[in-house]
C-alpha cells in the first residue's frame, strides 16, 4: 500500500464532516433567514407588482397608444412608460397574439386553404416553415390566377 494512502482517507473524511456541518448550518439557521412563502418576485409585503389576469379594453388602449407613438421593441420601456402596470412579457404577448393591427383572425379563405394543402404536402407537420410561406405561396396563386 502506498504511504499517502492514510492521508487520502483522512482528507476525505474531513471533507465528509466539513460539508455535514455545512448542511446541518443551512437547516438549521437558513429557514429563519429566509421565508419559503410565497412565489418569487413580488414586492417587501410579498404583493405582485404587475397586475395579472385578463386585459381591459382601457389597458389594451393605452398599449396600442403608446406602441403607435413608439413603435414596438424594447418591452420592458413600455411597461416602464406607458402606465401600464403589466410586465414587459404581457405587453409583447398581448401586442404580438391580439392587438397588432396586420394579425389576420376568422376563416381561412379558398386560396390560404389551398396554398396550406399544399405547403403540407411539401414540409409534412412542420408548421413554423408552412406558416412563414403561406403569405408568398397566395401572393403567387393570386399572381398566377390574374395572368391567366
Amino acid at each position: 500500500m502506498p504511504s499517502h494512502f492514510g492521508t487520502r482517507r483522512k482528507k476525505t473524511r474531513s471533507l465528509m464532516l466539513h460539508f455535514f456541518f455545512i448542511s446541518l448550518l443551512v437547516v438549521l439557521f437558513l429557514p429563519s433567514v429566509m421565508s419559503f412563502e410565497g412565489g418569487g418576485g413580488g414586492g417587501e409585503d410579498g404583493a405582485d407588482p404587475f397586475k395579472k389576469g385578463p386585459w381591459t379594453p382601457a389597458e389594451d388602449a393605452l398599449l396600442v397608444d403608446y406602441i403607435n407613438k413608439n413603435g414596438p421593441g424594447n418591452w420592458n420601456a413600455v411597461q416602464k412608460n406607458s402606465g401600464l402596470n403589466r410586465c414587459g412579457k404581457s405587453c409583447r404577448l398581448r401586442w404580438t397574439n391580439h392587438l397588432r393591427p396586420d394579425l389576420k383572425k376568422g376563416s381561412f379563405t379558398a386560396d390560404e386553404e389551398e396554398a396550406i394543402a399544399r405547403l403540407h404536402q411539401q414540409y409534412g407537420n412542420k408548421w413554423a416553415r408552412i406558416a412563414k410561406n403561406v403569405c408568398i405561396c397566395i401572393l403567387l396563386v393570386n399572381i398566377s390566377k390574374s395572368c391567366a
